[in-house]
């Protein structure tokens, strides 16, 4: 190959990069064949070469740019994890079967029996469109955006203040037309992903650095506290808070300090709120009532009232079985812990800590969803993701799962954090 001055190394590098499909890839994948040519270069002028003859020693050691752009491109392949993807459709599938046992309470209230499961599948369908979308954006983006997606946090929460409309008599929501849009959630969860950008510049080492990281991490939980919202989001935000702080800070007095102030904030908004101890009795006699295989005996599901999301794990095992309960706790298990697990495998840090704090966030629906429903708790105002009817939570769950994926198809690529 007859190379001339450094434009053939550009073009040697433009070259290898065709056979690349991943293109938020190349800019990285020429930073490193630049450097190592470069590497090579540098090497054979000091054996005595000229300039341009090393240049094309280093370029023939390269070998050809068609071959190497081939075994590169299997290594920045970017291909979906079909094990989050396949647990996810059965916990999907769990919901909707779990809908259609409580079809008679969807008639009493709406009339139409099955009023919960159509609505499912059409927020489904809108959640697998916004996976997609999210899925091909370069996460790598929202670093930059932080700030931003901090402030309309705030502004979300303003909005909602002014503007809010209670479902079961919680104001998490906000309507437009015939759509009603948790609001609450939404926010919640972008202050925590703009939390994990925002920390990165944060000098934690000065008293000047800490004290702006804590009131950053303190606004949100004060609008909780202001606004009179549910112990269940709180909780969410504060676990996933405090171990956001640990892997940003390392700092574990600090850490330890904050979650000692965080507790008793959450100690203020639980005793601020009431609890439905009609709801937790119900749960208490369908598990009473349950049995290992098949439908239980002596509860008529129609007494279940209209917020059937909090009761949806209970419903399920009374419709079907302890075993079929198991079974789904099984998957859940599963699916937290892998998200946890693939996070190991990105190479990108500010990548590697967005995946372990959306699956914080999960985790912590997860956890909550199942206690209250296993009578546990007697609190409770946080969606289970893909299982709880309720369109914005599964919109938002696929969202999560969608920037999980992202980061997962580019594993491979480095970003300064």
């Amino acid at each position: 190959m007859e190379v001339k001055g450094e434009e053939n190394i550009i073009k040697y590098l433009e070259s290898v990069c065709l056979k690349i499909k991943s293109k938020r890839a190349h800019n990285q994948i020429k930073e490193e064949l630049y450097a190592h040519i470069e590497e090579k270069k540098k090497d054979y002028i000091k054996c005595g070469d000229s300039e341009k003859i090393a240049e094309e020693k280093a370029l023939r050691d390269m070998g050809s740019s068609d071959i190497l752009g081939e075994e590169l491109n299997k290594v920045h392949k970017e291909k979906f994890n079909y094990r989050i993807l396949i647990t996810v459709a059965f916990l999907i599938i769990t919901g909707i079967i779990t809908m259609y046992s409580l079809r008679g309470n969807a008639y009493n209230y709406w009339g139409n029996e099955y009023f919960f499961i159509n609505k499912m599948i059409i927020y489904t369908t809108l959640g697998i469109g916004a996976f997609l979308l999210i899925s091909f954006f370069d996460y790598r983006k929202i670093k930059n955006k932080s700030a931003h997606l901090y402030i309309l946090s705030i502004a979300l929460f303003i909005v909602l203040f002014l503007f809010n409309s209670p479902v079961n008599n919680i104001n998490s929501w906000i309507n437009i037309g015939p759509i009603s849009i948790n609001v609450r959630d939404l926010a919640v969860n972008i202050f925590l992903i703009s939390l994990v950008g925002i920390f990165k510049d944060i000098k934690w080492d000065t008293k000047k650095g800490m004290i702006y990281g804590v009131i950053l991490s303190f606004i949100p939980l004060g609008f909780l506290i202001i606004l009179n919202y549910s112990l269940g989001v709180a909780i969410v935000y504060t676990v996933t808070l405090i171990f956001l702080l640990y892997i940003s800070t390392k700092n574990k007095k600090l850490t330890f300090w904050l979650m000692f102030m965080f507790i008793i904030a959450l100690i203020l908004i639980y005793s601020q709120n009431s609890y439905d101890n009609y709801l937790h009795n119900i749960i208490k006699e369908l598990l009473d009532s349950s049995v290992f295989i098949g439908k239980g005996t002596r509860v008529n599901l129609e007494i279940i009232p209209n917020n059937i999301s909090d009761c949806i794990i209970s419903s399920l095992i009374y419709s079907f079985g302890w075993a079929f309960g198991v079974l789904v706790l099984c998957l859940v298990l599963f699916l937290i812990i892998y998200m946890f697990k693939i996070s190991g495998k990105i190479c990108d840090i500010y990548g590697k800590r967005l995946i372990i704090i959306i699956s914080s966030i999960f985790a912590c629906q997860y956890i909550l969803g199942f206690l209250y429903n296993f009578g546990i708790l007697n609190f409770y105002s946080v969606s289970i993701p893909f299982i709880s009817y309720g369109g914005s939570n599964i919109i938002i769950s696929f969202l999560g799962i969608g920037i999980i994926m992202n980061i997962y198809m580019g594993k491979s690529l480095r970003g300064e954090y």
